[in-house]
């Protein structure tokens, strides 16, 4: 974006990225592997997106298969009773 008086404006995130990508260049790797580089940490930051949505996801199941299965529960009568076959 400009200003009012012609200046860029440039967003937290343009700042960020123009940093990343000269500590990447520092190192010595040209604008493709940069340009690789940082597509490959876009799509690990998805990866781990996605394996937290999954993991709640699975969490959430497994409480919900818990509780039917407890729906299934029959009290039973909580006497004790001696057995002994030898007795009369």
């Amino acid at each position: 974006a400009r200003t009012a008086g012609g200046s860029r404006r440039y967003s937290e995130g343009d700042v960020q990225r123009t940093q990343r990508i000269q500590e990447l260049m520092a190192t010595g790797l040209n604008l493709e592997g940069v340009r690789r580089i940082i597509e490959l940490e876009s799509h690990i930051r998805h990866l781990e997106a996605e394996v937290v949505q999954l993991r709640q996801a699975l969490a959430s199941e497994a409480d919900r298969i818990t509780r039917s299965h407890r729906r299934d529960l029959v009290p039973i009568n909580q006497s004790v009773v001696i057995w002994n076959p030898s007795r009369p």
